[in-house]
């Protein structure tokens, strides 16, 4: 009997360490459903922000194009140069793109906006410290930032996304899938 009871007992510190919510965010940490939806936002979302990012650069691209052609139409040689160094400065490199993913992915897949400067609690997230220990002004710069933001309060998110975000841009970045917006941005410049 007393095997039993001492199974019982560890079935619910299991069951509870994985169903622990933040009654701030109302979001749960951990678990096979957090994960799942960390997945689908990153290959809905990310995904589909990384192919408009593609579209916009060629965009640009074009634009440059054309303008170099109409200034530089009578001089071959510099028009070639000019024509090669867009290409090079619009094509964005394999480590430059991972950058960005990733930079996407803590920003708008990340439930609690862990390893963030919104992370909630009382100081900023050790993987701050870690980081940039070797700098110690950044890591002040970045301490005063989170105090601005903070002020007094511990959690300035509201289901994984910062409180005072425009609600017009909130509602447009769920609808197409993020599942966070760990940014302490107030106005949105697209």
């Amino acid at each position: 009997m007393r095997k039993s009871l001492n199974n019982k007992n560890r079935t619910r510190k299991s069951a509870n360490t994985k169903t622990k919510t933040n009654t701030k965010t109302k979001t749960k940490r951990g678990g096979a459903g957090d994960s799942k939806s960390i997945k689908k936002c990153v290959n809905t979302f990310v995904k589909t922000k990384r192919k408009q990012y593609g579209k916009k650069t060629k965009d640009i691209r074009k634009m440059l194009e054309k303008e170099a052609r109409l200034k530089f139409k009578n001089d071959k040689p510099k028009l070639d140069e000019t024509l090669k160094r867009i290409k090079e400065f619009t094509k964005p490199s394999k480590e430059s793109d991972k950058i960005l993913t990733d930079s996407d992915i803590l920003t708008f897949c990340n439930p609690n906006c862990e390893a963030t400067i919104l992370e909630p609690g009382n100081k900023l997230s050790e993987r701050y410290y870690a980081d940039y220990k070797s700098n110690k002004k950044l890591i002040k710069l970045f301490e005063e930032q989170r105090k601005k933001v903070f002020g007094k309060k511990t959690n300035v998110l509201v289901d994984g996304f910062y409180e005072n975000a425009p609600k017009k841009y909130l509602d447009e970045i769920k609808k197409q899938g993020a599942i966070s917006f760990c940014s302490p941005a107030t106005k949105i410049i697209k």
